[in-house]
């Protein structure tokens, strides 16, 4: 997908600022993910596009029953999808992508890290799921769109990681154990805008030991609906086989009404998140196998 905005960005950047031919973009952007979701399907799981969605109908039958609470609120949100919220995150990634092919981060060096290198999803185990917190598709396909395929290069100073999707935009994380705001997601979204709900963009990454790293994203609420904020814990390690990824996703009710974030400085923030009365979301696990 994100190949697709780079060769949309880099090929009608100038359709940005022209309504029919930006509407023309999205057409052509609609057309092409669902053929090449459809070539993926079946080329690896032997599927087309209808049984997918009857797959998906049967499963979230079977997870009403045992997580109703949860199924309920994923539901609620489905029904609250219109597509004219697609068609306002593909102008803003349009946007990102463009930006991005203008000024790209420079390229990390690589000291031949334990982290360093290319990898790619083996395997996910659930340890716990929250019935109470669902995550949204939108959440769902950006942690897809950074999670997947990666690499990751790990200076003295700094984690850099992107999407192996794309090809210029890296994520720079500095491993000092202090609260800072990246500028850019792996997966080339800019940061400290407002996403489902949420405005991201803080962290706080530490040095584990010479071969992990630990790194927390954070994540306030701008919805009058919801006033939970979330911590993204990750713990990143090279094990003898791969890469594996420790998260455990928490969430935790203001402890006072705060107005408006923007105003505040990243460590006013961080500061703010109730971690003592925080409450488990999601826990799990991810392997990775190296690309070579």
């Amino acid at each position: 997908m994100f190949p697709l905005f780079h060769s949309l960005s880099a090929a009608s950047g100038a359709s940005l600022l022209d309504k029919t031919g930006f509407e023309e973009s999205y057409e052509l952007f609609v057309q092409q993910t669902v053929k090449e979701l459809t070539k993926a399907l079946a080329a690896s799981c032997k599927m087309t596009v209808a049984g997918l969605s009857d797959d998906l109908v049967t499963l979230c039958a079977v997870l009403h029953a045992e997580y109703p609470e949860a199924a309920t609120a994923f539901l609620e949100k489905c029904r609250g999808f219109h597509p004219s919220a697609m068609f306002e995150a593909f102008d803003a990634q349009m946007r990102e992508m463009y930006m991005s092919l203008e000024a790209s981060s420079p390229q990390p060096v690589s000291f031949h890290h334990p982290l360093d290198g290319s990898w790619r999803y083996k395997s996910l185990s659930i340890l716990f799921l929250s019935s109470e917190h669902c995550p949204s598709i939108l959440s769902l396909l950006r942690a897809s769109s950074m999670g997947v395929a990666f690499q990751i290069v790990r200076t003295s100073t700094s984690l850099h990681v992107r999407s192996q999707s794309l090809t210029q935009t890296w994520a720079e994380f500095h491993v000092d154990g202090l609260p800072h705001v990246h500028r850019v997601f792996p997966n080339g979204e800019s940061t400290m805008a407002f996403v489902d709900g949420l405005v991201h963009g803080d962290y706080v990454a530490a040095i584990v030991n010479h071969s992990a790293v630990e790194l927390v994203l954070y994540s306030w609420p701008t919805s009058s609906i919801s006033r939970y904020c979330y911590a993204i814990h990750l713990h990143i390690a090279r094990e003898i086989h791969g890469l594996a990824v420790d998260v455990h996703v928490a969430a935790a009710l203001e402890v006072a009404p705060v107005q408006d974030y923007w105003c505040m400085t990243v460590q006013e923030r961080v500061a703010l998140y109730d971690q003592p009365n925080e409450t488990p979301v999601v826990t799990c696990r991810l392997d990775y196998d190296s690309q070579k």
